[in-house]
């Protein structure tokens, strides 16, 4: 299992975490709200850095994780397997620890 945090403060958005799309599924997650914030989570299957298809501007989308305006701690589990998730806090200030943990990571 492969656990991982991001943290943001004040409005914007977190350092982008990477899921192994080379594992299974069961991807879990957890935003941990502290102070007066307005925050969402967000995914994409943009790749970037794809040698074979890169996309420059990759398109964040909030369906998947369900949490597109919130203000209290939330948790779940992602439905399919994006590239990429990050916090987005639009609103408010505060922090947003954004932590998410895959089951079935392939051996490094």
């Amino acid at each position: 299992m492969q656990t991982r945090t991001v943290s943001i403060t004040g409005t914007g958005d977190s350092p982008w975490l990477r899921l192994d799309e080379w594992a299974g599924g069961q991807v879990g997650f957890q935003a941990v709200a502290t102070g007066t914030v307005t925050y969402s989570l967000q995914t994409t299957f943009d790749n970037p850095d794809s040698p074979f298809n890169p996309v420059a501007s990759p398109t964040w989308d909030g369906t998947l994780t369900g949490v597109t305006d919130y203000s209290q701690t939330t948790s779940g589990y992602l439905l399919a397997l994006p590239t990429f998730i990050k916090a987005t806090i639009t609103a408010g200030t505060g922090t947003v620890a954004l932590t998410v943990s895959q089951s079935l990571n392939v051996p490094a």
